[in-house]
């Protein structure tokens, strides 16, 4: 599983449980900043 489907997973879970959409927005785009950082220096995926 990649970490993007474990992202989608958090998220959805997150509206389930009524998390607030800017919050939901800020965790997407935080993670996936996370997640970019050593695909772009370490070409880890």
């Amino acid at each position: 599983m990649l970490l993007e489907d474990v992202l989608e997973e958090f998220i959805y879970d997150c509206e389930i449980r009524g998390v607030s959409p800017r919050a939901v927005k800020d965790y997407r785009n935080n993670n996936l900043r996370l997640f970019k950082f050593p695909k772009d220096v370490f070409s880890i995926t």
